[in-house]
């Protein structure tokens, strides 16, 4: 029996945000039995909010507002970022199947970071014109299932980002020196 509920959770919806087993700061999107790099967090000077950075934690903010409007009937497709890179980005894009089930597919788009609006990047995945699915890179799960994956991850990047900024202003403060 695995230990954790919330990891059972995610991987009973076949979704979830892990970090690498080889490095801690760099995240893979695994959807079924692909495995992608994503980056979560937009690289430019110009997104930012207040003067914080829009960092991962609110990407997936942002993921639970799309799918809640999914869930209410709001939009009948959503496409969530899941790799922020130069040239192109990785998007999921969710749409009901039937009664209760959404098919999530991953996919790519030759739209850049550069080009989304930094007041509200996760709009850009409304207009995507050019989603190309990646072939094999689907699953069909409830929706229920899909949000309480993207919950966990969010909580667990929220905690790890937490713990990371405790351990900065513990070694800043020299409480950790001996």
């Amino acid at each position: 029996m695995v230990g954790d509920p919330e990891m059972r959770s995610s991987q009973l919806a076949g979704l979830s945000i892990e970090p690498a087993q080889e490095a801690q700061h760099v995240l893979i999107l695994k959807l079924g039995t692909s495995r992608f790099e994503c980056i979560l967090e937009l690289d430019h000077p110009d997104f930012a909010i207040n003067g914080g950075q829009l960092g991962p934690v609110h990407t997936l903010d942002c993921w639970m507002t799309e799918l809640k409007r999914l869930s209410t009937g709001d939009v009948p497709v959503v496409l969530l970022p899941f790799n922020f890179s130069d040239q192109c980005t990785g998007w999921l894009r969710v749409g009901p199947v039937r009664k209760g089930l959404v098919d999530v597919q991953a996919g790519w788009s030759l739209i850049g970071q550069y080009e989304f609006d930094s007041s509200d990047f996760i709009a850009a995945g409304r207009h995507v014109p050019d989603f190309e699915p990646v072939r094999n890179a689907r699953i069909e799960r409830p929706l229920a299932d899909i949000v309480a994956a993207v919950a966990a991850a969010r909580e667990a990047l929220a905690e790890s980002r937490d713990s990371e900024g405790m351990a900065d202003s513990i070694r800043y403060h020299g409480l950790d020196e001996k």
